[in-house]
């Protein structure tokens, strides 16, 4: 799910040039104990992607917080695995963070044992800083305008109701497979190589399903061929999709959330992490960065260290059993 994106690509060169004013700098006081070098934001992926953009958003703000300069590495491949070594590898002194994903997160777990990289022990949580939220979107030719009439038309006729997603192991498939499990349904899965050609399948009603991104869902819907916005995934309704209802209205316990967040090497003392923690709550507050991100289809987050851990460890045990089935990487 991390595609370059027509939807974010008109607002990164925004968030690059951002530069928002901090109400209460960290000052340097408050960054004693970190490094008089520059601070190396690790990107997973290439330019332009959404990783990318949340991460150049906090840029401006965290020089002005911490008073060092910061740089973004975008270091590219292995969905994410290059980059979350390079950072597990870095010395323990602040100067070198990675702002993964929940996809970066799960990768590993579809991958051989000889790549395992663990995130809940390889790295020091700093703080979540955004939600992507997943939409489920159906055809305009599907005679369904909730979940609840969607899951009874897909058992009324098994076997003739396909979904769309972004790659097997993508973030959509997996919630789809998650969706199955909860439901007792059983659909074709569909693999496209993006998030944007999921988006028109849907539009055209060459699949009759998708559970992706949210900015993706705009994209679908907007292309005015009747595809709808009939749930979304987060725990409860989002400002970002007025008036669609979440999935666990009908699915009690339905959750399937792209989580980022700043870590940092395995071993980072306390107050290192307290003073980067407290630089990204600080700018995260700000409203322009807020604003950024809303109209990216970005939820705003402020996590703890505490939080963001807990975060992965969910993650690991909502959706290890569901990458295990699918018997992927094996």
């Amino acid at each position: 799910m991390e595609q370059t994106r027509r939807s974010f690509m008109g607002g990164a060169a925004a968030l690059a040039a951002l530069g928002p004013a901090i109400g209460q700098s960290i000052g340097t006081a408050h960054a004693q104990g970190l490094s008089d070098r520059p601070i190396k934001i690790v990107v997973p992926y290439g330019p332009g992607g959404t990783s990318d953009i949340v991460a150049r958003a906090l840029q401006e703000p965290l020089r002005k917080a911490l008073q060092r300069t910061l740089v973004i590495e975008n270091k590219a491949g292995a969905t994410g695995s290059i980059a979350a070594r390079y950072v597990a590898n870095a010395p323990p002194d602040g100067t070198t963070v990675l702002v993964p994903n929940t996809g970066n997160v799960l990768a590993p777990l579809m991958q051989d044992k000889q790549s395992f990289i663990d995130y809940r022990t390889s790295f020091t949580p700093i703080a979540q800083v955004a939600d992507v939220p997943m939409v489920m979107v159906i055809s305009g030719d599907m005679p369904a305008a909730s979940v609840a009439e969607f899951i009874a038309y897909v058992k009324a006729n098994p076997g003739k109701v396909n979904y769309g997603t972004a790659g097997v192991g993508s973030f959509g498939h997996l919630a789809g497979e998650l969706f199955q499990r909860m439901t007792g349904t059983k659909m074709e899965v569909v693999p496209y190589s993006s998030g944007s050609q999921t988006d028109v399948a849907v539009a055209n009603g060459e699949v009759k399903m998708m559970i992706n991104s949210l900015p993706d869902a705009r994209i679908a819907i907007g292309l005015g061929k009747g595809a709808k916005a009939i749930a979304v995934t987060t725990a409860g309704p989002t400002p970002l999709m007025p008036g669609v209802p979440p999935m666990s209205d009908t699915i009690p316990g339905f959750l399937a959330v792209n989580h980022f967040g700043v870590l940092a090497p395995p071993k980072t003392p306390a107050n290192i992490v307290a003073i980067l923690g407290d630089a990204i709550r600080s700018s995260m507050a700000d409203e322009a960065v807020r604003e950024q991100y809303t109209k990216l289809g970005l939820e705003p987050r402020s996590g703890s260290s505490e939080e963001l851990a807990k975060l992965i460890a969910d993650d690991y045990a909502r959706w290890e059993p569901v990458i295990a089935s699918l018997n992927i990487g094996k």
